[in-house]
């Protein structure tokens, strides 16, 4: 589950010299170890709603089957798309998401962002 954190505060500036527009922001956590070592679990992310065209290789955060999941995206040269996971394990696979089954999943917007503890 990606809950957000209670608060976190960000510049104005800093904001606007990346093109963000706060009330266009969310924040989620990150959640398992799937995208480590992109996103490990706990990280909070910021996610720019207003970024919901997908760009191939960049990481969003979804709604698939009532679940908030954030993963990096692709496009395939057949419209498919592939949900992938960054940790190299292998015991995540990529996920194919044929174009007819595209309506299923609703993008929240790209992350942006992360934050988290240093180990």
């Amino acid at each position: 589950e990606h809950e957000a954190p209670s608060a976190l505060f960000f510049r104005r500036d800093w904001l606007s010299s990346h093109g963000f527009i706060a009330r266009q922001l969310t924040v989620v956590n990150g959640a398992g170890d799937s995208m480590s070592p992109t996103i490990r679990d706990g990280d909070a992310l910021l996610v720019n709603r207003q970024d919901r065209h997908i760009k191939s290789e960049r990481v969003y955060a979804f709604i698939q089957n009532n679940e908030t999941r954030v993963k990096r995206l692709l496009w395939r040269y057949d419209g498919s798309l592939i949900i992938h996971s960054d940790n190299d394990a292998g015991q995540y696979p990529d996920e194919i998401v044929p174009p007819c089954d595209l309506e299923f999943i609703s993008l929240i917007g790209r992350v942006v962002w992360r934050a988290g503890t240093v180990s």
